[in-house]
């Protein structure tokens, strides 16, 4: 899977293993040879705005999110008005777009077996659904996911 998935840039550091950064992070150590992990990801929203959740998806770390779900983390908390599987649509656009590598659906594959649902609109209920976002955003595999998911409800 592409590095943007796998690796967190901070200015000109990279750290190449994002789990052993982040629990030190979350508990508010601060980050060997950086004075923070406060770094702009777009429409002013920073990595130290995210919930362990969010930042989970924001790196693909499966293993984690894992962890975190199974430790009572809502499968449905929202950041920035994006659910954790909106956010994982967004992820898995944004590496495709900026890494020309193939597009993944491992971390929506994985939210939505965890019992998320692409249906719930956005932005506390005013948004669109992460069904809608994943077709207009050409999110191909995750739109398939969808359509397979409904059917067996």
């Amino acid at each position: 899977m592409a590095d943007m998935c796998h690796s967190l840039g901070v200015g000109r550091f990279v750290f190449p293993n994002v789990r052993t950064i982040l629990p030190a992070y979350w508990n508010g150590h601060a980050v060997p040879g950086k004075a923070g992990l406060h770094f702009a990801l777009g429409e002013g929203l920073a990595v130290s705005d995210f919930s362990p959740a969010h930042l989970a998806v924001e790196m693909c770390d499966l293993p984690l999110l894992r962890e975190l779900l199974d430790g009572g983390a809502d499968i449905n908390e929202e950041h920035g008005g994006l659910t954790l599987l909106h956010h994982a649509i967004d992820v898995e656009i944004d590496s495709h777009a900026q890494t020309g590598e193939p597009l993944h659906v491992d971390v929506t594959a994985y939210l939505l077996a965890r019992g998320a649902d692409p249906k719930r609109p956005s932005d506390g209920g005013c948004g669109v659904t992460a069904e809608h976002m994943a077709f207009v955003s050409r999110h191909w595999l995750a739109t398939a996911l969808f359509e397979g998911w409904d059917v067996r409800r």
